[in-house]
């Protein structure tokens, strides 16, 4: 039971992590799409600013392998490969999810 609900409130902490990136990249996004011009030549701002969501999506990933492991410690488990595994999927899903899936909603135009 007690298992249950911590194994819970880490994988609750690494989703709000996952979209609070969603929004900050969708943010930068937004703010390069102010500075742009809409001319089809952009400036050096424009094109500094093109990086911004990828550096987003870096430092979110970095602070989601930070969290994974303090989390995974705070679970409860019965070995220490079960504790590895547990940090290591945490660590693997939150950063495919948001490498690939924040990126692909932010950039996705519905038609």
């Amino acid at each position: 039971e007690d298992r249950a609900k911590m194994l819970a409130k880490t994988n609750g902490a690494m989703l709000l992590l996952i979209i609070v990136c969603f929004f900050v990249v969708w943010g930068l996004k937004q703010i390069k799409g102010l500075v742009d011009d809409g001319k089809g030549k952009a400036s050096t701002g424009v094109q500094f600013l093109s990086f911004l969501p990828a550096i987003g999506v870096a430092i979110i990933n970095a602070l989601l392998s930070v969290a994974s492991r303090k989390l995974g410690d705070k679970e409860y488990h019965e070995t220490w490969t079960e504790q590895q595994f547990s940090q290591a999927l945490k660590m693997s899903i939150s950063m495919i999810v948001n490498t690939a899936g924040v990126i692909f909603f932010t950039s996705a135009q519905p038609k």
